[in-house]
């Protein structure tokens, strides 16, 4: 029996003038995810994406660039005709036959389906009005799950004061959009000509049509004055290729045992560590806003180095060309806030895919620097995830002290810190709550933040049943890996099984998702043999519960 899922309100944050009716709280405490049943099927979508499949899957879209090159090179002065190949003509026909099949049965859910939920349409009806409102801004939070409503004015308000500091952004009079894209496009030309990049760097880096960013703001509801953190979203812009290009060559650079890879290694780690160090003091490092603080001239010089003094093998580019490829990846991304164009002046550009790689190589520069000065400050143990760190210190050093000093080391990044509670022992760090056991050693659990709202994929999401089934296996999953005793397993067991019952998921669900985990864990599957090497093409078409599914083509080209 499916529970009737709690109405939680925690969920929903109204820091507007609007007084929330509890229609208009019951639809935003599921969630801005939340899946509805379709009013009607996208046809033209349906067959757009299956024609854009059809040509991938055959060699057209080959022919046809080549085509569009030949006639840009006046090689070719008209189009030829190109007739398809009798194995070319069947897969068209079947293709025709399960999409006019797909859209039949489509359509006839979205009638039956659409009329048997009054609540969808209720939801639908209720976010319409919401929309209307141009006197509002709906967001999500900066951390956690949920709905923030504001004044579209104090909104604005507060995205101006984060924009005007001048020591961060410019504005602009022009759109530099085309400008910028042409100098690109004639760097990476001139390199490909000379060999100096490859076919598919010049492709994955190569700006066509691009646009400039789009800046928005996450509120932080857990702080005073709810501040908000900028974010921009760079997908489209004239250098996010490029930086994924570089990101595939610089990613070595990065030495990874040196890092932490995620939660679950860390823990790990923590076992090997001898049963002493529990007698120390631990302390958790953060660096404020470090992304827009890494500096990013003397980054670029770090990489270069890298590149082209310590290795015995530098890259075809030569040095110049990488520094100006470098500039180009993350300096001047510019972006629209409010119909205003902006440039960022300062750090590394916000949204780049380059971000997170400098920043890292940046601090393990940083470390490599000054790590053998932390023994002599109280370190003992340094092991660093992004910007959080896990330390830990002689007890009779003081973490205040240290925290000024790692700060003093560089004067773009600010280090702040949290010590352990002194009644429990215990001290946060990548979701993880560790509690020193002095003599003995470290017990772990999950660990939430006071932004956890409880809000997971509702039960009665319109959503593949998969998204369900995940959003409880990943719970339990990190239970499993991070909980350090049984009877922290269990406990957080209970508070799966809780959650899930409010979000409206039965607790037979809820079971099998545990017992399944448990059994992969105690009886791992045999490895599968390798599979043979086959070329699979995937078009995705709209869920429409169990009509909604992916064709999948296996063509021999």
């Amino acid at each position: 029996m499916t529970p009737k899922q709690t109405i939680n309100r925690k969920v929903v944050t109204n820091l507007s003038r609007r007084v929330l009716s509890n229609n208009e709280v019951d639809c935003l405490t599921n969630g801005l995810d939340f899946g509805l049943v379709p009013a009607h099927v996208d046809d033209m979508g349906v067959i757009s994406n299956v024609e854009q499949f059809f040509h991938h899957v055959t060699n057209i879209y080959q022919n046809h660039k080549s085509l569009m090159s030949e006639l840009e090179e006046k090689t070719k002065t008209s189009a030829e005709v190109r007739v398809l190949t009798a194995q070319e003509m069947a897969l068209a026909s079947n293709l025709r036959s399960i999409t006019d099949s797909f859209r039949f049965q489509a359509n006839r859910f979205c009638h039956k389906r659409y009329g048997d939920n009054p609540e969808h349409e209720q939801y639908r009806s209720v976010l319409m009005h919401l929309k209307e409102d141009k006197s509002l801004v709906i967001t999500r939070p900066d951390k956690g799950r949920g709905v923030v409503l504001m004044n579209k004015n104090e909104y604005l308000s507060k995205m101006y004061a984060i924009v005007n500091d001048s020591s961060k952004f410019k504005r602009l009079s022009t759109d530099p959009t085309v400008a910028r894209e042409q100098n690109l496009i004639k760097l990476l030309n001139r390199l490909l000509k000379e060999k100096s990049i490859t076919e598919q760097f010049f492709k994955m880096s190569c700006p066509k049509g691009s646009n400039p960013g789009r800046l928005y703001g996450l509120p932080k509801i857990h702080k005073d004055n709810i501040p908000l953190r900028p974010v921009l979203s760079a997908i489209g812009t004239f250098n996010y290729g490029l930086g994924k290009a570089l990101t595939n060559i610089l990613s070595d650079i990065i030495e990874k045992e040196k890092m932490v890879r995620d939660p679950f290694s860390f823990v790990e780690e923590l076992k090997t560590l001898p049963k002493s160090f529990s007698n120390y003091k631990m302390v958790s490092f953060d660096i404020s806003s470090l992304y827009t603080n890494v500096p990013l001239d003397e980054t670029i010089e770090i990489i270069l180095k890298n590149l082209y003094e310590t290795r015995a093998t530098p890259p075809t580019i030569q040095r110049d060309d990488m520094k100006q490829l470098l500039i180009f990846a993350t300096k001047n991304t510019h972006f629209l806030f409010d119909n205003n164009l902006y440039d960022q002046v300062d750090g590394v550009s916000m949204g780049s895919p380059l971000a997170p790689l400098l920043a890292e190589i940046f601090l393990q520069d940083f470390e490599k620097k000054h790590s053998s000065t932390f023994t002599s400050m109280g370190i003992v143990y340094w092991k660093r995830y992004v910007d959080d760190t896990f330390v830990l210190i002689d007890s009779t050093f003081s973490a205040k002290d240290i925290c000024t000093k790692l700060s003093q080391f560089q004067k773009s990044i600010k280090f702040t810190c949290e010590e352990e509670a002194a009644n429990t022992n215990t001290v946060s760090f990548l979701n993880i709550l560790i509690q020193k056991q002095p003599g003995i050693g470290f017990a772990t659990k999950v660990h939430r933040k006071e932004t956890f709202s409880g809000l997971i994929t509702k039960w009665s999401s319109f959503v593949p049943k998969a998204y369900k089934y995940n959003a409880i296996s990943t719970l339990v999953y990190r239970a499993i890996k991070l909980c350090s005793s049984y009877k922290r397993l269990h406990q957080e067991f209970r508070f799966i099984r809780k959650l899930g019952t409010k979000n409206g998921y039965p607790i037979n669900f809820v079971n099998s998702i545990i017992r399944r985990q448990l059994d992969l864990l105690y009886n791992p599957p045999a490895p599968k043999p390798p599979t043979p090497n086959t070329d699979i093409v995937v078009v995705r078409v709209p869920y429409f519960g169990n009509v909604g599914y992916v064709i999948e083509v296996c063509y021999d080209v």
